[in-house]
């Protein structure tokens, strides 16, 4: 008998400890991390004069399931093509919501006197991108809400968003 009940709680304490240590892996420390992506469209990218594409950097902070992204920007310094589609910011983790309003940005139009346009960032329910709206709900694209030009960037504050686990 005492047998059994040493297997039975030697069994319960590696299954506690598998969780903790689960746990500790989807958990981080708080601190905030930089990452970087590339800027894409759904049907072709946006390059620049170099043929080159824009990178996107932020920072992020995960604790379990929640991800906190701060600053993530897109700056247009050259430029070759707008690409076509809607526009795609990447994500440091998948977005677990599809159509969730995750976010808000503005885009900066430097070529009539830095106008911004306010957006909104939106999951794209499984890939490590987010989708970029105007108030009106049309996606961002190449050609919409602007004619994108030299030193045009996307900017975005902070994003919450819930990945999975």
């Amino acid at each position: 008998m005492a047998d059994l009940q040493q297997n039975a709680l030697r069994d319960a304490l590696r299954r506690h400890g598998s969780d903790i240590e689960q746990l500790r892996r989807r958990t981080s420390s708080g601190t905030f991390v930089s990452y970087e992506g590339i800027l894409t469209a759904s049907v072709s990218n946006p390059l620049s004069a170099f043929l080159a594409e824009f990178p996107a950097s932020g920072t992020y902070s995960r604790n379990g399931d929640i991800v906190i992204v701060q600053t993530v920007a897109v700056a247009m310094p050259t430029f070759n093509t707008a690409g076509s589609g809607p526009y795609r910011v990447p994500l440091p983790f998948p977005c677990a919501g599809l159509n969730n309003i995750i976010g808000r940005g503005f885009i900066v139009d430097f070529s009539s006197g830095s106008a911004r346009t306010p957006v909104d960032v939106v999951g794209a329910g499984g890939p490590s991108y987010a989708l970029l709206t105007t108030s009106a709900g049309a996606y961002v694209t190449g050609a919409s809400p602007l004619a994108w030009a030299v030193n045009d960037s996307i900017l975005i504050g902070t994003l919450t968003y819930r990945t999975y686990g």
